[in-house]
């Protein structure tokens, strides 16, 4: 503050400036002294003197530390001003440490004056924080070293192991003082006595949610007894915790046209603009590519986005190409699809980064019926044998919004359906034919499909169609067929077969009887007998088309003559082949001295057949040691799937058991194990779980251990072609 003036001095006209002091009040603690030990409570004496004017208001506080980050009250007993007098009595029973006093005065002019003293306050608990190194900013979820120099101020030792051992641990309090999580305990590197220092060095690990937080670091006596309980010092730290992930969007090839309510995979290539690394080694979020779907408006719909994880690791800087799930809005119209990436963080929640302020694009999408085709040409015969099988080739355009897949469960057939002449569907057999190639929306392909004519002659109307997924037709969702008229002709040769509980699984060599009921579509009549007799046979074929030729099928001699139109219905035997598999059972009928009706162009009927052994099995899991005590009985956990064509009974004389034997290096049985009985009945292709005990042999060497189910107490299923779970054993 200064006066300015002008004057004439020695002739002389100039300005001036004068210096105002300012006289403030005047403060000073007489005792406490300075780095003075206190105990109990202590009458503090202080001077408070105002040069000018009148006191206006004074302070006494206290706070932990040489330089305090928090201050408390202590009562006055005066409000006037005082010369070495009591002020205030301070009872620091339940303090510990270094403590800094602050007495504060202000004037009328609000000029104010402060005197500090640091003390200390001796007690059992009692701690000083000299140093650390926290930093003042973090990443989240991030763990990072930090060393903190402590020093004991208190009487009590302390302590690093045992029962009373003093250990240093930390809270993470967010904005409203609410603590979050608290950290593990960090235990002292050796003993602490009374004002010893001592360094630690400890993790830090920030709270999983960005924001601002403050780190508390204290003390705890024996896992119980917290020294800011017993007022001692608290080091608190401001930390900001920050996101490590980030991410822009550099392409895509969303379709600009999607059917409602399909799902889409789109190749998305992003990079990383953040500070850590995407799936780094030890990363324990899960990163996902997800988007947001907005209507015209740009109103968020309530739908559920696909998450598609991000499975490589990707460092700051570079770029990764993901292949992202995306599913259509239910209804049809013009959206928006943005873009968004997602963060698993504990307890499986789900943080947007858009929410964090991540900008990402977004890509206008129109929403269209999903699937419709054109039928440019087609060479359809119109006249037809019945029961053949024809081409036609057809040229389709695809006029919906989806792609017609070639492949998968979602894979687009060329199929048909036959009408009578009263517009009434035939339950005929479907002949469907697969797509060449993917077809997408616009795109021509031209396909030879095949057809099958029904096997009665008439007039008929072929319909073309297209299905998804074997049961959604396109006519259906409003595509229209293509409609062509066919003339079945009669044939010589033909048969309609119609079994009757045909049995899809046999058990292999073994034989049954099949009921058949056969009608005569053909104008030849069946003779019964003579030179030209007509039995029903059957050939078996692999799973390559293959035709079985070891074995002579059986013939099914026909009862009496059929003329056209005419029905038998026989009891036709079957013999299984004697190798299990995936087998064809092809029924025809076989005229003698002509042969096959089949090779004269009448249908037959094809019945797929699983041919199962009789005994079989399969491990799935056991825990068998491969080292073993000689003589020592050992606990063995099996998981063993009955793969027989039997049910496997766990008492009776029909029973199944568990067993096992022993071979030398010679591949002889040098002894068999005890039969482990099994805990209950097991349907086929059931799983089994049991306990069996496993005896090693009393000499030591190298032996083959067998494991075998055993049927009867004698047949063990090794002997009947299965093979046996097999292990090299030692046994010392």
């Amino acid at each position: 503050r200064a006066i300015a003036y002008d004057a004439v001095q020695g002739g002389n006209r100039d300005v001036f400036i004068a210096t105002l002091e300012i006289l403030r009040p005047q403060v000073k603690i007489l005792f406490p002294t300075p780095n003075v030990r206190l105990e109990g409570t202590v009458a503090i004496r202080a001077t408070i003197q105002v040069p000018y004017g009148k006191l206006s208001r004074m302070s006494l506080e206290y706070g932990h530390g040489e330089k305090p980050q928090v201050w408390r009250a202590i009562p006055l007993k005066v409000a006037e001003p005082v010369k070495d007098a009591v002020i205030a009595e301070w009872d620091t029973s339940e303090l510990s440490g270094i403590l800094t006093l602050r007495l504060t005065a202000w004037d009328e002019e609000n000029d104010s004056s402060e005197a500090l003293v640091t003390v200390s306050a001796e007690r059992t608990y009692g701690v000083s924080f000299v140093e650390h190194s926290v930093p003042p900013e973090m990443l989240a979820g991030d763990t990072v070293p930090v060393t903190l120099k402590l020093r004991n101020i208190g009487t009590m030792t302390w302590l690093p192991t045992g029962r009373y051992a003093v250990t240093l641990t930390y809270r993470w309090r967010d904005s409203s003082g609410a603590i979050v999580f608290q950290g593990p305990d960090t235990r002292l590197p050796r003993p602490v006595n009374n004002s010893e220092e001592v360094t630690i060095n400890t993790n830090l690990q920030a709270p999983r949610i960005p924001g601002s937080y403050t780190v508390e670091w204290d003390l705890q006596h024996g896992g119980a007894v917290w020294f800011s309980d017993e007022g001692c010092e608290v080091l608190r730290v401001n930390v900001r915790v920050v996101w490590r992930y980030a991410a822009q969007v550099l392409s895509h090839n969303a379709p600009k046209e999607m059917a409602p309510s399909q799902v889409y995979t789109v190749r998305v290539r992003l990079r990383n603009i953040g500070t850590s690394p995407w799936n780094g080694e030890g990363a324990t979020e899960k990163l996902f590519i997800g988007y947001h779907w907005l209507d015209k408006q740009g109103v968020l719909l309530d739908e559920q986005p696909i998450l598609t994880k991000i499975e490589v690791p990707v460092k700051p800087g570079e770029s990764a190409e993901v292949n992202a799930r995306v599913r259509a809005p239910d209804v049809p119209g013009e959206y928006s699809l943005a873009w968004d990436m997602a963060v698993e963080g504990p307890e499986e929640r789900i943080l947007w980064l858009s929410e964090q302020g991540n900008a990402f694009p977004q890509v206008p999408i129109v929403v269209r019926v999903p699937y419709a085709v054109a039928y440019l040409n087609h060479t359809t015969p119109t006249t037809m044998m019945p029961g053949q099988i024809y081409l036609a080739s057809l040229r389709l355009r695809n006029t919906g919004a989806l792609t017609w897949e070639s492949r998968g469960l979602r894979a687009v057939h060329i199929g048909y359906k036959w009408l009578d002449s009263k517009g009434k569907e035939l339950p005929a057999p479907l002949l469907t034919t697969l797509l060449p190639y993917d077809v997408a929306p616009g795109e021509i392909v031209e396909v030879a499909a095949r057809v099958q004519a029904p096997s009665r002659a008439g007039d008929y109307i072929l319909q073309w169609d297209l299905v998804r997924g074997g049961n959604l037709w396109f006519s259906r969702m409003g595509s229209p067929p293509l409609r062509v008229e066919v003339m079945v002709q009669r044939p010589i040769y033909g048969v309609e077969f119609q079994p009757r509980e045909h049995p899809t699984r046999m058990i292999a060599g073994h034989e049954l009887n099949v009921q058949m009921q056969l009608t005569n579509r053909g104008t030849l009549t069946w003779s019964a007998a003579g030179e030209r007799a007509v039995t029903l046979s059957y050939h078996w074929l692999d799973s390559d088309g293959k035709e079985l030729l070891d074995e002579q099928p059986f013939k099914t001699p026909l009862p009496h003559d059929v003329s056209l139109g005419g029905t038998v219905t026989l009891n036709a035997r079957v013999r299984a082949p004697r190798r299990p598999g995936q087998w064809t059972l092809r029924w025809d009928l076989h005229m003698a001295g002509i042969g096959w009706f089949s090779e004269q162009g009448a249908a037959f009927l094809n019945v797929p057949v699983t041919v199962v052994p009789e005994y079989d099995y399969s491990v799935i899991s056991h825990d068998t040691p491969t080292e073993l005590v000689a003589g020592q009985t050992y606990t063995v956990h099996l998981r063993i799937r009955n793969r027989s064509a039997f049910i496997w009974r766990a008492s009776g004389e029909d029973m199944v058991q568990l067993g096992y034997k022993w071979l030398d290096e010679q591949g002889e049985v040098v002894e068999l194990g005890g039969l482990a009985t099994i805990p209950r009945d097991t349907e086929p292709d059931d799983v089994l779980e049991m306990e069996a005990l496993l005896r090693a042999p009393k000499r030591p060497g190298t032996y083959t251990l067998k494991w075998d189910m055993v049927r009867q107490g004698k047949i063990w299923f090794e002997e009947q072609g299965v093979r046996a779970l097999t292990l090299q054993v030692r046994v010392k």
